[in-house]
């Protein structure tokens, strides 16, 4: 477990604000307006949290992020 742990891809500060973005069940669009970043820069930061959580959807992500006490649900 320790192993697996370890060999994750580590989440930046942005990757963390953008999943609080998905956790709210924001569009990419919004993402964007929220952390004044264009709509392009928060379609690859979605994708880049999503394969970093090794989840295959925006939804997927959040249930793994909360899962792993990433986030704290509301």
């Amino acid at each position: 477990k320790l192993a697996e742990r370890l060999n994750r891809p580590t989440l930046t500060m942005r990757d963390l604000r953008v999943l609080e973005q998905l956790y709210k069940g924001l569009s990419n669009r919004l993402i964007a307006e929220a952390l004044d970043i264009t709509e392009r820069s928060a379609a690859v930061y979605v994708s880049q949290v999503i394969r970093k959580l090794d989840a295959k959807s925006r939804q997927e992500a959040v249930a793994v992020a909360i899962a792993r006490g990433i986030l704290t649900p509301t």
